[in-house]
């Protein structure tokens, strides 16, 4: 069975219960993260709406569903493999908003629903701290500290929202702000939007959750926009059912992996870039490529973190994709990846491409030149390219001596980065005249080139 990943509100989550394995440390955000996500949903909630569709979105919570677990009413419960930190904050959150908004009464009587519960394997106690953390006192936190660190971190976190609210002009209005945001679903129509988190729920029972946290916290694997943006395009729910259907799912699994094997070389990666992927996966450039150069999508509603081309896919795909949407969504990136290879094997646009490149020009720049209906043909294209090139020496200084213009080019400090362009134009159009004339079919390599001049 595939892995899933969707958003989910914030509201979708009360009512489920969450287990925080032994292998995870207990929580310990300080004040600075507390603060930064409060003041980023606080401000989410109060700038004008300018659509419906407008969320905040969190942070990856990566789960995996607790086989045979009958708790608590008989719910579900979600073993919480990354988003400890948040998901605990965000219950500290609720429980201030229960004391000091709604006078004590329950979220539940309140709003129909329930919070969601966190269960600690080590620390059971937890539990039940999270639900009277507030009935203790500073002297308590002293006494108690010593037996489970956790119950410190905990309170110092509600003192922490606490002091956030008082700061604010008007603190009725900030907290009725959060709270609408943290309740609110896809069918609530509020002025104050509503907050989601990135759900990537395991669900191969292969994977083993201990080895997928300590990659994961390890940095040396972490869920990127292009794993993410697998898990929509390669969902089963996708295709429907049948021979037919998982031949198409096949069909993009394997042009994947083609695709990804291709921008791992590095020939093709240096010669799209200046600088290497710092990233695992190298196909994530065509995402972030088609994501950068759609215009018409708000940029609000997608925002301007890491995970930003995720959710310009989540936003594209829509809520219930068909296979129409989801061809046309794949036959652009398929499309895009056709041109860069084209590019790529013309020995003269490799070299030309790649120069513009180095001078400072992005793949989209270069895209969107080449993109003007006027040109048609291959010289168009070689001629375009060659109009560009000139314009980074447009401003070199020519003497005439003897009647010949003399470029002016004496090594000075400052002159040093266009000597640069100089020489390695000079270099890229001997290997073009070579290649024209067919006497050699040879890539200039640019990763020795852009690595030694970094």
């Amino acid at each position: 069975m595939n892995n899933t990943i969707e958003l989910k509100s914030i509201s979708e989550l009360l009512g489920l219960n969450f287990f925080i394995p032994s292998y995870q440390r207990g929580y310990r955000w300080s004040e600075p993260h507390i603060r930064d996500l409060l003041q980023d949903i606080y401000s989410f909630a109060i700038r004008a709406k300018i659509s419906e569709r407008e969320f905040y979105c969190l942070q990856p919570i990566i789960v995996k569903k607790r086989e045979g677990i009958n708790f608590n009413e008989n719910r579900e419960e979600y073993e919480i493999i990354d988003g400890q930190q948040r998901l605990t904050t965000i219950r500290v959150l609720f429980s201030y908003l229960i004391k000091n908004h709604l006078n004590g009464e329950p979220l539940e009587q309140e709003y129909d629903k329930p919070l969601y519960t966190i269960r600690y394997e080590t620390r059971p106690e937890s539990t039940d701290f999270l639900d009277h953390f507030q009935e203790t006192t500073d002297d308590n936190i002293l006494i108690i500290n010593n037996e489970n660190i956790d119950f410190y971190y905990i309170r110092k976190a509600y003192e922490y929202i606490d002091k956030w609210f008082k700061e604010q002009n008007k603190q009725r209005n900030a907290r009725e702000a959060i709270l609408q945001t943290l309740i609110n679903n896809n069918n609530d129509k509020t002025q104050y939007g509503i907050v989601k988190v990135i759900w990537y729920e395991i669900k191969e029972n292969k994977t083993n959750p201990i080895d997928t946290f300590i990659r994961i916290n390890l940095g040396k694997i972490s869920l990127t926009n292009a794993e993410l943006i697998k898990a929509l395009f390669l969902q089963e729910r996708n295709f429907g059912e049948g021979d037919a259907a998982k031949l198409k799912q096949l069909k993009i699994a394997q042009k994947w992996d083609l695709i990804e094997n291709e921008m791992q070389k590095d020939n093709f990666w240096w010669f799209l870039n200046k600088t290497k992927n710092k990233v695992s996966s190298h196909i994530e450039f065509i995402f972030n490529m088609i994501c950068n150069e759609d215009i018409c999508v708000d940029q609000d509603i997608i925002g301007k973190d890491k995970d930003r081309t995720f959710r310009y896919y989540v936003y594209r795909f829509g809520t219930d994709p068909d296979n129409i949407r989801i061809k046309k969504l794949w036959d652009e990136i398929e499309n895009r990846y056709e041109t860069l290879k084209e590019w790529y094997s013309n020995p003269v646009w490799y070299h030309y491409i790649g120069f513009l490149v180095f001078c400072g020009k992005s793949i989209s720049q270069i895209n969107t030149l080449l993109n003007i209906k006027s040109i048609k043909t291959k010289e168009e294209v070689t001629n375009e390219l060659i109009k560009e090139i000139k314009k980074e020496f447009q401003n070199l200084i020519w003497i005439k001596e003897d009647n010949e213009l003399h470029l002016n080019l004496t090594y000075v400090p400052e002159n040093s980065s266009m000597l640069r362009k100089f020489f390695l134009l000079f270099n890229l159009e001997y290997i073009n005249k070579q290649c024209n004339n067919k006497n050699l079919i040879y890539y200039f390599p640019f990763k020795s080139f852009k690595i030694v001049g970094n």
